[in-house]
């Protein structure tokens, strides 16, 4: 019964590709920020509001659209799963699949479990790195431990103020592909990648309502194309060269977005389309039925005299 029903096609068929490229490859992350878990749960059944709590949560989700916003790539670390699949080999810590290099405690860390602790001490002593946003945690599992506290005197334990860290963090990361925003620029920029065998998927969004958002992507690959979601069409990107590495620009409108496939595979660059800006007319609008309106009932009353029913 919806007048749209007829162009619904158009919106599933642009889901449909994204959840493919969003879904192709694997996400390869070097960083592992810790979730706070085991320090919110000594506020659980805290006075009524929770107001810790809150503020703990309120901290993290600040911090995590930080590093979004600066385009870190980062995976989130449970220390529950740590403690199951956690390991040292090489300097890395491996949970899983991914190593990490760099660990990253997050404003408001007041506390480690005991599984926590050892795979950090091993991974300092291994010659890791850990990043300590404001005075770190003093806790282990909820008690004053001084265990916690001589993690300190490890070279590679480093306090930090959560926004100094950003720059810091944006070196650290894989520098394959670096997105370089325009000065000032008002957009709200978020982006993903997806390694592939033969290259990888980049996905740049600009989710402000109405602001552009601009600047260049710079990757050391040998080729760019553009995947177009809308209309299911690949074409070469826009992109300069200079020896090992292309640049590529882009300029996205408000809640505009790019899917770019960086290729190890070498490509010709596209060309830059013209367009002439055009100013279309305005005028009166007039809007008629074109059949009658169609409206399901699924539930009804009826009265007849003084009786209803339902």
């Amino acid at each position: 019964h919806e007048p749209w029903w007829d162009s619904y096609h158009v919106i599933a068929r642009y889901l449909t590709r994204l959840s493919l490229v969003l879904s192709a490859g694997e996400r390869v992350n070097e960083i592992l920020v810790l979730e706070p878990t085991s320090t919110a749960w000594m506020y659980q059944g805290a006075t009524p509001g929770q107001s810790e709590l809150t503020a703990l949560g309120d901290r993290f989700f600040d911090f995590m659209k930080s590093l979004e916003e600066a385009q870190i790539e980062y995976d989130l670390g449970c220390e529950d799963i740590m403690a199951r699949h956690g390991t040292i080999a090489d300097g890395r810590l491996i949970v899983g699949q991914r190593r990490y290099h760099t660990v990253v405690l997050p404003p408001g860390c007041e506390n480690l479990e005991s599984s926590t602790l050892k795979l950090l001490q091993a991974f300092l002593k291994a010659g890791g790195t850990v990043f300590v946003c404001g005075e770190g945690p003093t806790l282990l599992n909820a008690r004053k431990s001084d265990e916690v506290l001589t993690l300190s005197q490890h070279a590679g334990w480093k306090k930090t103020d959560p926004v100094a860290l950003l720059p810091i963090l944006a070196e650290r990361q894989d520098q394959r592909v670096r997105i370089i925003r325009q000065n000032d620029d008002p957009g709200i920029l978020f982006h993903q990648r997806r390694r592939l065998a033969n290259g990888e998927i980049l996905i740049v969004i600009n989710t402000s309502d109405t602001q552009f958002s601009r600047g260049v992507i710079e990757a050391t690959y040998r080729g760019a194309e553009i995947w177009d979601l809308e209309r299911g069409e690949v074409k070469p990107a826009v992109f300069s060269r200079k020896d090992d590495s292309l640049t590529v620009r882009y300029d996205l409108p408000p809640v505009g977005s790019l899917v770019l496939f960086l290729s190890e595979k070498e490509m010709s660059p596209g060309h830059v389309d013209k367009f002439e800006e055009q100013r279309v007319p305005t005028s009166h609008i007039d809007v008629a039925r074109l059949q009658p309106n169609v409206l399901t009932l699924d539930y009804v009353d009826v009265q007849v005299g003084d009786e209803i029913r339902r």
